[in-house]
């Protein structure tokens, strides 16, 4: 009996079932991510909102920018915009947020 030698060029089928999921989930990370853009592109125009002052423009630690990191991970938000201890008490449990 002669046996035939398999062909170079043919790919097994679970190679080919394989490359087509690889294929589904990137579209589907895509799609995310498109998705996450255009929601994200309304609010541009918005303006800052109720803690804004408090978190961004007003803070001492996020105006300096990155010299302003290490006070960020070591104190309190709400120290970063009053500039004294003990405001953390207003909100039990105080606030952390980088």
């Amino acid at each position: 009996m002669k046996h035939k030698k398999p062909s170079l060029s043919a790919k097994p089928k679970a190679e080919i079932i394989s490359l087509g999921l690889s294929e589904h989930f990137k579209w589907h990370g895509w799609m995310v991510f498109i998705f996450g853009c255009v929601l994200y592109l309304n609010t541009i125009s918005h303006q800052f909102t109720q803690d804004d002052a408090i978190v961004i423009y007003d803070n001492m630690y996020t105006t300096k920018g990155v010299s302003g990191l290490k006070g960020l991970f070591l104190k309190d938000t709400f120290f970063g915009f009053f500039k004294e201890e003990g405001k953390a008490k207003l909100v039990s449990g105080g606030r952390y947020r980088p």
